[in-house]
């Protein structure tokens, strides 16, 4: 015999439609296996709700939180060497293409040399007309500048930092 959609109905917790529940009490009037399938969830279901809840055993939250902080600790150390490896990669792969860049352009290692030593002067140069600027600003501004320039500088620091805490979560460390 089929005993379809009637022991769907029976193990669902969904409710019936009114032509459906008069459907299934005329099957559990006429099938013995359909009524005993009844019976036994009925009985299952009052066990479920009347079970007590259990408890977890004593010091599992401590057990737990060690193994979560020493998972978490794992996961991090991990992340930061996966970090490091790919920025070491690709530095090696950018190296690479520069050096096969360099040598397609250069014809002779002497070139090379020469370019080099020109680009180090070029920034000494740059580094010291900044210098010269520096101290041509230095003497220009009156002290009471700098004390307000400084004052705005540690105000600015002072506000990022303070926004940084906000926005930022803080970690949380239980013991």
């Amino acid at each position: 015999m089929n005993h379809q959609p009637f022991e769907t109905w029976l193990l669902n917790d969904e409710p019936l439609t009114p032509e459906e529940q008069r459907s299934l009490q005329q099957h559990l009037t006429t099938c013995e296996h359909c009524r005993t399938l009844s019976g036994a969830w009925s009985e299952v279901e009052h066990l479920m709700r009347s079970a007590p809840v259990p408890q977890p055993p004593s010091g599992f939250v401590g057990r737990f939180q060690i193994r979560l902080h020493a998972y978490q600790a794992r996961r991090t150390r991990r992340q930061a060497w996966l970090l490091v490896l790919l920025n070491v990669g690709g530095m090696v792969v950018i190296t690479g293409i520069f050096l096969a860049l360099l040598l397609l352009t250069v014809q002779s290692p002497l070139d090379w040399l020469v370019a080099s030593t020109q680009q180090v002067m070029r920034l000494l140069a740059l580094l010291k007309a900044v210098g010269n600027t520096a101290l041509t600003v230095w003497r220009w501004l009156p002290p009471a500048w700098w004390l307000v320039s400084l004052e705005l500088l540690f105000t600015g620091t002072l506000l990022w930092i303070v926004s940084l805490r906000k926005f930022i979560p803080p970690r949380r460390v239980s013991q």
